[in-house]
């Protein structure tokens, strides 16, 4: 019985010390912090630049943005301040140029 409990325990750790080597879940989002590592994705695969997106933006003006890699490609989180002053999030597609 105390063997089958250390067995259990003995998983646990393992899983836990090892779940930073695991690659994110469908779904999950890695964003760069660095608008300069951006920056190299963006010419490198061709990708819409923020400028691209903010003369296309008729809803209102980017206040920040994100460049990201989802699960079917790159992907920008924006932040936009509509006319009226609200600030709405929001999530487009960078492929496309």
């Amino acid at each position: 019985m105390i063997d089958a409990s250390l067995r259990a325990l003995g998983a646990a750790v393992f899983a836990v010390a090892t779940a930073a080597s695991i690659p994110p879940l469908a779904g999950a989002e890695d964003c760069f912090a660095d608008w300069g590592a951006a920056g190299e994705v963006v010419r490198r695969e061709k990708l819409r630049t923020v400028e691209d997106l903010a003369a296309a933006e008729k809803e209102g003006k980017i206040v920040k943005s994100t460049l990201c890699v989802a699960v079917g490609g790159y992907v920008y989180r924006l932040v936009i301040r509509a006319p009226d002053g609200h600030l709405k999030a929001t999530v487009v597609p960078a492929q496309g140029r």
